[in-house]
C-alpha cells in the first residue's frame, strides 16, 4: 500500500527541500557580495585610522621632544625662533611653487583695440 510503483525513479529530495536549498545558496552568494566585502572594508577603514592617530600621536611626540632639546641646547626664545624660522621658510617654499593668479578673469585679446580706459 505504501510502496511507489516500481516504474517510477526514485525521489532523492522532494521540491521543497531542494527550493530551501537553492535558496539558501543564493543567499551565501549575495551575502559573500555584498555584507562580506563590506565587513572586510570596515575592519581595513577602523585599522587605518587607528594607524593614523597613533602615527599622528608620534609625530606630536617628536616634535615636542625636538622643541625641547632645542630650547635647552638655545634657550625658550631660540627654540621659539628656530621653529618659526622653519616654518616661514617653508611657506615662502610652499607659495613658491602655488599657482599664480590673474588679476582678472578675462585676459584682454593680443588683436583687440583698446577701450576707453586703456591706452
Amino acid at each position: 500500500m505504501g510502496c511507489a510503483p516500481a516504474n517510477l525513479p526514485p525521489v532523492e529530495e522532494s521540491y521543497a527541500a531542494r527550493f530551501a536549498d537553492f535558496l539558501e545558496e543564493l543567499a551565501q552568494k549575495i551575502r559573500s557580495l555584498t555584507v562580506d566585502r563590506l565587513r572586510r572594508g570596515v575592519v581595513y577603514v577602523s585599522f587605518g585610522l587607528i594607524a593614523a592617530v597613533l602615527v599622528l600621536i608620534a609625530i606630536l611626540f617628536i616634535l615636542i621632544g625636538i622643541f625641547r632639546l632645542i630650547s635647552i641646547i638655545t634657550g625658550v626664545t631660540g627654540a621659539y625662533a628656530l621653529i618659526g624660522g622653519l616654518f616661514l621658510v617653508a611657506g615662502l617654499l610652499s607659495l613658491r611653487k602655488g599657482k599664480k593668479i590673474l588679476e582678472s578673469p578675462i585676459e584682454p585679446k593680443e588683436n583687440s583695440a583698446p577701450t576707453e580706459g586703456e591706452s
